[in-house]
């Protein structure tokens, strides 16, 4: 199997992938256990701008920032720390076992998010690639903000091992495979897809063949 695919997508939007333009924008998604962490590092070793979603999210929970404030607005001071950041427990605790309250808190963080993500588009850069970890991209709605997506895909049985190895019961790593979207679903609505079933220099060299495809230049 091929580890770096491109999808009927790419090919239709022709690629925009030229040396001495403005650095392309992807947005990178993919599925628990796939390597999207380990992809984006990788990445940035090669040069790449990247960007993580989670971790905009944790800049927007600390002390004053907005998502922090609408939190204590919504959900009550209790979610915050003495500091002002946001209580992640405490939080959890309210949220994830309640669909509702759940729904309401991506309906406060998602805006901010995205706007943030937005506002780092547009900032000037001299990568050959920017591109930004989005676990959730296709579930928010989001693609239609970015020129290109990827996916980084493996299959069930990888995704159940690498779990396992992280310490987690078979039954708790099947719920949580399962509370994910489709994995192959997204690997066909993206315009790129890694296959990551292998070693982790199985997916450095994937990021080689990647960069080589994009922009017929020596991976370094």
């Amino acid at each position: 199997m091929e580890t770096v695919i491109l999808n009927p997508s790419f090919r239709l939007k022709g690629s925009a992938f030229r040396p001495g333009a403005r650095p392309p924008l992807v947005a990178v998604t993919g599925g628990i256990a796939c390597g999207k962490s380990a992809f984006g590092r990788m990445l940035a070793s090669e040069g790449a701008d990247v960007e993580d979603a989670d971790e905009v999210v944790h800049r927007l929970q600390l002390p004053g920032q907005p998502l922090a404030l609408a939190i204590a607005d919504a959900f009550g001071p209790g979610c915050l720390l003495p500091d002002g950041a946001v209580d992640r427990p405490a939080l959890a605790r309210i949220v994830f076992h309640d669909p509702v309250q759940l729904q309401r808190l991506n309906a406060i963080s998602h805006p901010l998010v995205r706007q943030r993500l937005k506002e780092w588009c547009g900032a000037p850069s001299e990568a050959w690639l920017r591109a930004c970890l989005i676990p959730l991209l296709f579930e928010s709605g989001w693609e239609s903000d970015w020129p290109w997506t990827l996916c980084i895909a493996c299959s069930p049985e990888t995704q159940l091992s690498r779990l396992l190895g992280r310490g987690l019961s078979a039954e708790e790593a099947q719920r949580r495979i399962a509370a994910q979207a489709p994995l192959e679903e997204k690997a066909a609505r993206a315009d790129i897809v890694i296959r990551n079933d292998g070693s982790l220099d199985d997916l450095r060299a994937a990021v080689g063949t990647l960069r080589q495809l994009l922009l017929n230049t020596p991976a370094k």
